[in-house]
């Protein structure tokens, strides 16, 4: 019952009415990975690149503090941008942030945000301040070769421009997730395989996304897809921990498919 009254109120458009108005060059809904779109059939792709720094461990402590690098990139082709056709960019930020990790019970973390940056888009031509403030969560629930878990947020996000442009949005988001733990291991540790479902929208991963409106008006944003990599630990190439991938389907009012490297749970399962 209360799954599905979060899920209900995750369908529900924008009270201010952001994501009817604004369309796919707008920096602020691109930032936060809800493009809108002036009409229906309209693509747009993106690429987003976040680079995370652990300031303070919260193992064995009871508080950690993160540092996040976000950048982003949307055209209408992102191949053209590699021909140096700079005329096709229509968003660029840059928002970097602070995130406290807390543990509350073996599995579960709770994980307190906040953003700040600044981005230009090709409707105004300027430059506006990006920030957002919210919280992720991290429920992890292993049974034996299973590992299911349910990840709710919240995010309150504003705009202002040089021009007094404004904007805010409540943005709420869920993913629930199911792994299969596989039969074998992998420089020690053993994979998973799994699927995920998510509402709303959540930036965590280094992506590539390519989208086209189904519908006039952007209301409803919703992904199915399917996850590999590892949970119970990572194993590393060189310093870096080996990322998990996923590949995802979007749909609703949006339709299109979006790549991810990274982003997967902190808190890592004992075996």
């Amino acid at each position: 019952m209360a799954l599905g009254v979060i899920v209900a109120i995750l369908t529900q458009p924008s009270p201010n009415g952001v994501l009817a108005q604004d369309y796919a060059g707008n920096l602020f809904t691109s930032y936060h990975n809800l493009e809108t779109f002036e009409k229906s059939g309209e693509q747009i792709r993106a690429l987003r690149i976040p680079v995370y720094l652990t300031l303070r461990s919260w193992e064995p402590r009871n508080t950690g503090l993160r540092l996040r690098l976000a950048a982003s990139f949307a055209a209408s082709d992102l191949f053209e941008l590699f021909e140096k056709k700079l005329e096709e960019v229509r968003i660029v930020s840059f928002v970097p942030g602070l995130e406290f990790v807390f543990p509350v019970g073996g599995h579960h973390l709770l994980r307190p945000f906040l953003d700040a940056g600044i981005g230009s888009d090709d409707a105004t031509k300027n430059l506006a301040f990006l920030g957002s403030l919210g919280l992720r969560t991290e429920l992890l629930f292993p049974r034996e070769d299973y590992i299911f878990g349910l990840e709710p947020g919240l995010q309150f996000s504003f705009s202002t421009g040089l021009a007094d442009q404004k904007a805010t949005i409540l943005n709420p988001f869920i993913t629930l997730s199911a792994r299969r733990v596989l039969g074998t291991r992998l420089a020690d540790y053993p994979p998973d395989l799994g699927l995920y479902f998510e509402a709303g929208y959540n930036f965590n991963a280094f992506e590539i996304t390519s989208v086209k409106a189904a519908a006039d008006q952007i209301q409803n944003n919703f992904e199915v897809g399917l996850g590999f990599g590892f949970s119970h630990g990572r194993p590393h190439i060189g310093p870096f921990p080996v990322p998990r991938f996923r590949i995802g389907y979007r749909l609703g009012d949006l339709e299109g498919f979006r790549i991810r490297l990274g982003g997967d749970w902190l808190k890592a399962i004992p075996e």
